[in-house]
């Protein structure tokens, strides 16, 4: 189920990538809100050290705020 789910995601994002109506950067920022889904997915899927977790936490929040 998990992997179907990603396979949608990365599916999403490939279109997002190749959407002629969208502007190239909105384009990007689709593709990358999927491909952090997909990320969050292998996160709960693949454990990791807690370090590395953290640390994109971190990433991801920055970048929230930005």
């Amino acid at each position: 189920h998990k992997d179907l789910q990603k396979g949608q995601l990365e599916a999403l994002k490939q279109e997002a990538l190749e959407n002629p109506f969208l502007e190239e950067n909105e384009a990007r920022k689709l593709a990358s809100m999927y491909q952090k889904r997909i990320d969050d997915l292998d996160v709960k899927t693949v454990k990791k050290d807690p370090l590395v977790v953290s640390r994109e936490h971190d990433n991801y929040f920055k970048a929230g705020k930005s």
